[in-house]
């Protein structure tokens, strides 16, 4: 069972599914990394990652179309990031082979 799973959230948008990642600060060594990676000061208390989205062709197809804001790609390089969003798709994808 991921415990990260609370730390994010997914909400629909007309982009598709906004995928949140909800204070990422709140462990220092994600925190540090993020600030080493961006120069930033502060992290904020949320970040928009990007977006599923369910494709016409072929069918029953998913992508996570990501944000390119030098944060998110900070955030792309951390293992739990990565592995929520290779779950979720995961997650639509089999759903769509089981309709």
């Amino acid at each position: 069972m991921d415990k990260s799973r609370p730390m994010f959230q997914v909400r629909p948008q007309t982009l598709g599914e906004r995928l949140t990642w909800r204070y990422p600060g709140r462990q220092p060594a994600i925190r540090r990394a993020l600030i080493e990676a961006t120069g930033l000061a502060e992290i904020p208390q949320s970040i928009t990652l990007g977006y599923y989205r369910r494709l016409d062709q072929p069918a029953g197809a998913w992508c996570f179309m990501p944000r390119t804001d030098p944060l998110v790609c900070a955030a792309l390089e951390i293992d739990m990031v990565r592995a929520r969003i290779c779950e979720d798709l995961a997650i639509r994808i089999s759903e769509e082979l089981a309709r």
